[in-house]
């Protein structure tokens, strides 16, 4: 399988099952950034109305009012900011779920391997490299491009490696 093709696909899978989804160029949309200009802009006027009055008055009982308002506004907009990354993570982590389920649903797209005859070893297609605690097929996408060696089940399993659940040896 070409690796520049598994990619598209992929789009291609999270296009048919999230037809909402656009492309993933930021994981906030325009209403979580105005939100944050809101509060940005509030809290900016609060804590600059709280300045000059603390700037501007000697009487202990009026500077308190003010320093009050400075601070309510410095919570306004660390609440806004505060409220812009957890909107953007909680885009990541959906985006990131719907992406491992479009995998799963492209992996289960592959035909399964073909079962090896008793007879046979040695499986030149089932292949890792030492440091791998898993053993693929020759043809996944996840050993492409990688120096792997070609062993037998046994040996696989004798070095602690589990099948690969995408390409399922």
């Amino acid at each position: 399988m070409n690796a520049s093709v598994a990619p598209r696909q992929l789009d291609d899978v999270l296009r048919d099952h999230a037809p909402h989804l656009r492309p993933l160029t930021s994981p906030w949309d325009l209403r979580d950034t105005i939100r944050l200009a809101q509060a940005g802009t509030v809290g900016s006027v609060a804590m600059l109305l709280g300045w000059y009055g603390l700037a501007e008055t000697v009487r202990l009982s009026r500077q308190a009012t003010f320093l009050v308002v400075a601070i309510t506004g410095l919570l306004v907009m660390s609440s806004g900011v505060a409220l812009w990354l957890l909107a953007g993570m909680r885009a990541v982590r959906n985006r990131r779920l719907l992406v491992q389920q479009a995998g799963t649903l492209l992996a289960s797209t592959i035909p399964p391997p073909a079962t090896a005859t008793a007879g046979q070893a040695t499986s030149p297609d089932l292949v890792a490299t030492p440091s791998m605690t898993r053993y693929h097929l020759r043809r996944c996408l996840l050993v492409e491009g990688k120096p792997v060696a070609a062993l037998d089940v046994s040996d696989h399993q004798r070095a602690g490696r589990v099948p690969c659940p995408v390409c399922a040896p």
